[in-house]
C-alpha cells in the first residue's frame, strides 16, 4: 500500500471527520488526474475508509498484473491541513501518480531494498505535485 503519510495524530494534532461531499470530489479528482495521465488500461475502485491505523489520508492499493487499483480517501483529515477542493485534489492527485508508478515500483523491489524504493517514489511525486499539479490546478477555469 503506498499512501499520503501525515502523522496523524501523532504531535497531538486533532482529526476531523471527512464526508460524502468530501468523498465526491476525490472521486472526481481522481478520475481527472487518471485522464490526465492516460491511465485507461487500470480497473479503478474506490472507497471512503478509516485509514487511522495506516496513518495516512488516502492510500492506493495496486495490482500490477491485474491492473487494479483501488483508490481509497479515510473518513479522518488531519485539522492543521485545510479540508478544501484543492488539498483534496492534491491528495487524489498524489494517490493516481502511486498508481502509475507502481509497475516500476513493483519490478525495482526486487532488485532494491522496499525503503529506497518508496522514498525515491515519493521524490518523483513531489515534483510533479509542485510543477505539473500546481500549474494545472491553476489553469483550470473557475478554479482559485
Amino acid at each position: 500500500m503506498a499512501g499520503w503519510w501525515v502523522g496523524l495524530n501523532e504531535g497531538g494534532d486533532n482529526v476531523i471527520k471527512t464526508h460524502k461531499k468530501h468523498f465526491e470530489i476525490f472521486k472526481a479528482e481522481a478520475g481527472r488526474w487518471l485522464a490526465f495521465w492516460g491511465m485507461v488500461d487500470w480497473e479503478v475502485s474506490y472507497r471512503h475508509v478509516d485509514l487511522l491505523e495506516y496513518n495516512c489520508l488516502a492510500c492506493c492499493w495496486a495490482n500490477v498484473e491485474g491492473r487494479l487499483l483501488s483508490l481509497q480517501f479515510s473518513t479522518q483529515w488531519e485539522d492543521s491541513r485545510p479540508l478544501d477542493r484543492h488539498e483534496i485534489s492534491k491528495v487524489a492527485f498524489h494517490e493516481v501518480c502511486e498508481g502509475m508508478l507502481a509497475e516500476l515500483g513493483a519490478m525495482a523491489e526486487r532488485y532494491v531494498v522496499q525503503g529506497e524504493v518508496a522514498r525515491a517514489t515519493h521524490g518523483v511525486i513531489r515534483r510533479l505535485e509542485n510543477v505539473v499539479f500546481e500549474r494545472e490546478y491553476r489553469n483550470r477555469k473557475g478554479v482559485h
